[in-house]
């Protein structure tokens, strides 16, 4: 019996080709708008989670009034660096990203069906002591509530903030590589920056952040998402003072 024919042997890919394939597909992840949105979207929300008393620290804001530093701070952050970074790095226009009325009969209609849905929600969610210990995070109008009213419009520039960063320059940002699939991908970090809130509230942000998400999308706008998410917060502050 002769011996069997010995299969050739497969090439060895040699160490250095492999890291130098593994930098071609690195660069390729991290290149473009995409990459752009998404590096720097990482980056800026660890700012925003780990330094939230930095107006505070600097003086800027008095210590009773943090709340509104922590506002500016994501002001700063998720509104002002990433229309800085696409002004600088990109050649879109700002109403690519959602800075712009859209498609406002679409949001227009999604808004009402949302809140008439979620604002019985909130009316309930009110009554229980998790939310009523947590809202307003403006503590002192707990105290003196015509001091909501200078806190809920810093919570409004903090809310077209966010929902600039998410459904803005996050989803429009990544739609043209992900398609729909960006309004998922989204939803994930949007559903972090809750841990730490009322349990409900972060299991119902998957929700908000896919419906939210779908309304940007298909208006390309923010607009509506913002004065949602505007009023549903106001909404909750109201009721807890009741």
């Amino acid at each position: 019996m002769s011996d069997p024919v010995p299969s050739p042997a497969q090439p060895v890919e040699p160490p250095s080709s492999e890291f130098a394939a593994a930098a071609r597909l690195l660069g390729a992840a991290v290149s473009g708008a995409p990459g752009l949105a998404g590096i720097s979207s990482a980056v800026l929300l660890l700012v925003v989670s780990y330094h939230r008393e930095a107006f505070l620290r600097l003086g800027l804001v008095p210590l009773g009034w943090y709340p509104f530093g922590w506002a500016a701070l994501n002001f700063v952050c998720l509104l002002l660096v990433p229309v800085a970074l696409i002004k600088l790095f990109t050649k879109d226009r700002l109403a690519d990203y959602g800075l712009t009325l859209g498609e406002w009969r679409i949001w227009l209609r999604h808004a009402a069906v949302y809140l008439a849905v979620v604002l019985p929600v909130i009316a309930i969610a009110s009554r229980f002591t998790a939310f009523r210990n947590y809202y307003p995070m403006f503590g002192p109008a707990r105290h003196q509530p015509l001091l909501l009213v200078p806190w809920e419009l810093a919570y409004g520039a903090y809310f077209f903030a966010w929902e600039f960063f998410f459904r803005g320059y996050l989803l429009q940002g990544l739609r043209t590589r992900f398609g729909p699939a960006a309004i998922v991908i989204q939803m994930v970090p949007f559903v972090m920056m809750h841990f730490g809130k009322p349990e409900p509230e972060a299991i119902g942000s998957i929700i908000a952040g896919l419906f939210l998400g779908v309304t940007a999308y298909r208006s390309r706008s923010t607009i509506g998402c913002w004065l949602i998410h505007w009023i549903c917060a106001a909404t909750m502050d109201v009721l807890a003072l009741l």
